[in-house]
């Protein structure tokens, strides 16, 4: 078995639960009267686009926000009590979520970068 390199931020969870039903990054969550959440436009992937004209280098990726919400769905198994989950971003392989400091799920996100070639209008 290789050995590992470098600390490991949380230990892989034991059996017991809670478990995740579900992780998602999504633009909204509309929770129901009868309790029911629905996600609206789950997002795994941001294209953000820059210009240049032909030939020229591409522009660095300009600084962009990103506003998306994250809906966590656990069912407890065999756990009960109180836990703490945290939200925790890693860059560039996405968002993990440790519960009670073990990493429980992971949330990936991908910004992808494309450059457009800009072209003059044609004269008349």
């Amino acid at each position: 078995m290789p050995e590992a390199r470098g600390p490991l931020l949380w230990q892989v969870r034991p059996s017991a639960g809670p478990y995740p039903s579900g992780a998602f990054l999504c633009e909204r969550v509309l929770e129901e009267r009868d309790g029911v959440l629905s996600a609206i436009r789950i997002v795994d992937r941001i294209l953000v686009q820059g210009q240049a004209p032909p030939g020229a280098e591409a522009p660095p990726m300009p600084s962009i926000g990103i506003g998306l919400m994250a809906l966590i769905m656990l069912k407890n198994g065999a756990a009960r009590g109180s836990r703490r989950l945290r939200l925790v971003p890693r860059a560039p392989s996405g968002l993990d979520v440790p519960l009670d400091g073990e990493l429980l799920t992971r949330m990936p996100l991908r910004v992808v970068y494309q450059v457009v070639t800009t072209t003059a209008p044609p004269r008349w």
